[in-house]
C-alpha cells in the first residue's frame, strides 16, 4: 500500500523528479536543453504512434479489399455493411423509417438463411473445429 501511495498520487520523492514537466529547468544540463528534449521526445512518440496507426489502417484496408474479392469472406463484410452502413440518417418521415427497418430486417433474414444453408453443407470435421472455436470466442467475449 505504501508503494501505491507513493507512485500514484505523485507525492513524496516523486514530486521532485524529472517525470513531471514542472520540474524541468530552463537551463542546459550536461549539454541538454530539457524543455526542448522533452518536447522532442513527446513529439517523436506521437508521430511514431501516428505512423503505426496509419500503416495498420492501410494494411487493414488492403486486406478487406482483397477479402471482398473472395466471395466466401465477402459475407462477413455484408453483415457489417448492413448493420452500420445500411441506415439513411436523412430520413425524416416515420413511414419511410419503418420501411427501411423492415428492409434491413429482411436482408438480415436472407443472410441468416444463407448462412444456415452453408452450415448444413459442412462436414463433421469442419463442424468439430467450428463449434469449439465459437464456444471459446463467446467465452472470451463474455469474460467467463
Amino acid at each position: 500500500i505504501l508503494l501505491f501511495s507513493v507512485f500514484f498520487p505523485a507525492q513524496g520523492f516523486m514530486e521532485n523528479t524529472e517525470l513531471f514537466y514542472g520540474v524541468y529547468t530552463e537551463k542546459k544540463i550536461g549539454g541538454y536543453d530539457f524543455p526542448f528534449v522533452y518536447l522532442l521526445a513527446v513529439g517523436t512518440v506521437l508521430f511514431t504512434c501516428f505512423l503505426v496507426l496509419l500503416y495498420s489502417m492501410g494494411v487493414s484496408s488492403i486486406n478487406s479489399f482483397q477479402d471482398r474479392k473472395d466471395r466466401s469472406k465477402a459475407r462477413v463484410y455484408s453483415y457489417f455493411n448492413q448493420a452500420f452502413g445500411g441506415w439513411d440518417y436523412s430520413m425524416i418521415e416515420q413511414r419511410t423509417a419503418e420501411r427501411k427497418t423492415v428492409a434491413i430486417a429482411a436482408d438480415f433474414e436472407i443472410e441468416v438463411h444463407t448462412e444456415r444453408v452453408i452450415l448444413m453443407k459442412l462436414t463433421w470435421k469442419e463442424m468439430l473445429t467450428l463449434y469449439p472455436l465459437r464456444v471459446l470466442t463467446s467465452s472470451i467475449v463474455l469474460g467467463l
